[in-house]
């Protein structure tokens, strides 16, 4: 089932490459740059699959004679995703970015595919500036993930106002669900607290770091306490 999910999010992405660049009528080269380490849900090994499924929908209507696209580690290291696009780029056969879909790793790439002429598909970038600079510094990225943090943070804002909450307290742990995108719950609480704050509600956050249950409790009292908690 993963699978089948992973191609209905590719499959969109290889066709608005096929008409961002139709011009390109003896084939496209993609320039895949994503984690190997299956540990991470974007990563080499599981999107291969799906990317093949996509490619083979795509062609099947003529419109290219092939696709080819070659797969490069970012690690969901920042200087390693760049150098890896920037390999791409000096080889000159890359027509598209498929990722990196670390926001950290994609950030360099998205901000330099402008003065490469060159378009980026992401699943990740789900950081509030890749929004916040989309037409100044990102002219050419297509954010097209699964994960949509707007749309977390607008749930959130009608869930308060049903229950008429007017105060709010964000408490997260940076380095949660890394699996996912390295410091997701960081980049999560980024999102809510600015969307939120645009909403009108009075709100705090507070950074969790790793600790021992019987300090959880004093936290607790110290960063809720009756300002946040309940009657």
């Amino acid at each position: 089932m993963w699978l089948l999910g992973f191609a209905q999010i590719v499959v969109p992405l290889v066709a608005s490459v096929t008409l961002f660049l139709s011009d390109c009528v003896y084939g496209i080269y993609i320039g895949a740059v994503m984690p190997r380490n299956p540990a991470y849900l974007f990563s080499i090994p599981r999107v291969t699959p799906a990317a093949a499924i996509a490619i083979e929908k795509v062609t099947k209507n003529g419109t290219l004679k092939s696709y080819d696209i070659s797969y490069k580690d970012s690690q969901c290291e920042e200087a390693i995703g760049m150098n890896e696009a920037i390999d791409f780029y000096i080889d000159g056969k890359v027509n598209a970015f498929f990722g990196p879909v670390c926001d950290y790793s994609a950030a360099p790439v998205a901000r330099q595919t402008r003065y490469w002429d060159i378009p980026m598909v992401s699943i990740g970038t789900i950081a509030q500036d890749f929004k916040q600079r989309r037409k100044e510094v990102y002219p050419l990225l297509t954010r097209a993930g699964p994960v949509n943090l707007g749309s977390l943070a607008n749930s959130f804002k009608d869930v308060f106002r049903s229950y008429n909450w007017t105060t709010v307290k964000i408490m997260y742990e940076r380095d949660g669900y890394s699996n996912i995108i390295t410091r997701f719950c960081h980049l999560a609480a980024e999102v809510l607290v600015t969307d939120l704050r645009v909403g009108g509600l009075a709100l705090d956050y507070y950074r969790l770091e790793q600790v021992d249950s019987d300090k959880a409790e004093n936290i607790l009292l110290t960063e809720l306490g009756k300002d946040f908690s309940g009657e």
